[in-house]
C-alpha cells in the first residue's frame, strides 16, 4: 500500500508511524493466539478505563463465528438495545475519556489543526481532529479490510483514532498518572484478532456481561 503520510505530515511523528504501521498488522490472520495474554490485554484496557468511569472489568468471551461477531459489531453500530444496552457502560466510560483527552490535547494540537479544520469546515476543532484521524486510519485499513464489511473497518479506524488522540496528549496525561486505556485493544488488532466489546452471554445461572474479541478460525481476508 502507498503511505499517505503527505496528508498527514504536520502530526505528531509517533502519530504519523501509528498510522503508517496500521497496513503491517496481520488483520484477521493470527499465526498463533496467546489467550492468557488476550485476557490480560482486555483485564488492562478495562483498569485503565476505571479512571474515567469504569466500574467493574468483565471476563474474556472468546467468539470463533464470524456472522455472530459481524452481527454484534452491527447492533452496537445501529444501537439495537439487545447489544447496544450492554455495551452502553463502557461506550460512555470511553467517551468520557475522549472529552477529558480532548481537553489536554486541544492546546497541544493547535499547531496542526488549522489545514484540518479547513477540510472539515463544518466541524468544531475537536470533532475536526477525530475526524480526519479517523479518515486517516480507514484510508490506511482499506486495501487490507477490502473484504471486510463496512462497519468493521470503520469501529477499527475509530478506535485507531482514539489511540491517535492520546498520542498527542500523552506527555500531560502521563503526568496526571493516566494510562492510554486504548494501547491494549491496538495490541490485540496487532494479533490479528478483534475486540469487540461488552456482549451479554447467558448462562446456567442467568445472564452476565463479557467482554468479546473475535478469533479467526481460519482466514476470512
Amino acid at each position: 500500500m502507498q503511505k499517505q503520510s503527505e496528508k498527514y505530515q504536520n502530526l505528531p511523528a509517533q502519530v504519523r508511524e501509528f498510522l503508517e504501521s496500521l497496513s503491517d498488522y496481520p488483520w484477521f490472520q493470527p499465526e498463533s493466539v496467546d489467550y492468557h495474554k488476550v485476557g490480560e490485554l482486555i483485564k488492562e484496557h478495562q483498569q485503565r478505563l476505571q479512571a474515567f468511569g469504569m466500574k467493574k472489568s468483565y471476563p474474556l468471551k472468546i467468539i470463533t463465528d464470524w456472522k455472530v461477531a459481524s452481527q454484534i459489531a452491527k447492533d452496537v453500530a445501529s444501537a439495537i438495545p439487545r447489544q447496544a444496552s450492554w455495551n452502553a457502560t463502557r461506550l460512555q466510560v470511553i467517551k468520557n475519556a475522549r472529552i477529558y483527552i480532548d481537553d489536554v490535547a486541544f492546546n497541544q494540537s493547535l499547531q496542526i489543526t488549522e489545514e484540518i479544520v479547513q477540510a472539515q469546515a463544518t466541524r468544531t476543532v475537536s470533532d475536526a481532529i477525530w475526524m480526519f484521524l479517523q479518515e486517516m486510519a480507514l484510508e490506511m485499513l482499506q486495501e487490507d479490510l477490502r473484504g471486510i464489511m463496512f462497519d468493521v473497518s470503520w469501529a477499527i479506524a475509530y478506535d485507531a483514532a482514539r489511540n491517535s488522540v492520546w498520542y498527542i496528549a500523552e506527555d500531560e496525561m502521563k503526568t496526571r498518572g493516566h494510562e492510554n486505556p486504548f494501547e491494549p485493544l491496538m495490541e490485540i488488532y496487532r494479533m490479528g484478532l478483534w475486540p469487540i466489546g461488552l456482549i451479554r452471554e447467558k448462562g446456567i445461572f442467568g445472564t452476565r456481561r463479557c467482554f468479546a474479541v473475535f478469533v479467526p478460525s481460519n482466514s476470512i481476508i
